[in-house]
């Protein structure tokens, strides 16, 4: 999990649904604001997740992950979704996923 400090608050994560840039790729999405510092959150809707401990534990995955890739994301504010197709991946799949996205960030800008 990672640190309070890298997560996003709740005014945070709403300056970013409401006015964050979107980044895509095949089965994930993430919206994200250029900043200072890095900090990151995960949705997870219940349409997607129907059970609280199934959305909790994919959160807990791809926290893992991102702990452990963050160096790859440029200086921001980040909130990744979580879509159908990645429901029952493997974890190599959702590190190449998230480093997608991350050299997607990175191009943008």
């Amino acid at each position: 999990m990672l640190p309070k400090k890298e997560r996003l608050t709740t005014v945070e994560f709403q300056t970013i649904i409401t006015s964050g840039k979107v980044v895509r790729n095949d089965i994930a999405h993430l919206k994200f604001i250029p900043g200072e510092e890095k900090k990151f959150a995960v949705a997870v809707p219940k349409k997607i997740i129907k059970t609280a401990v199934m959305r909790h534990f994919a959160k807990r995955r791809i926290y893992n992950i991102l702990q452990t890739k963050k160096d790859a994301f440029p200086n921001g504010s980040y909130i990744f979704f979580v879509t159908k197709e990645l429901v029952g991946a493997d974890k190599k799949v959702l590190e190449s996923v998230i480093l997608s996205l991350a050299d997607k960030v990175a191009s943008y800008r």
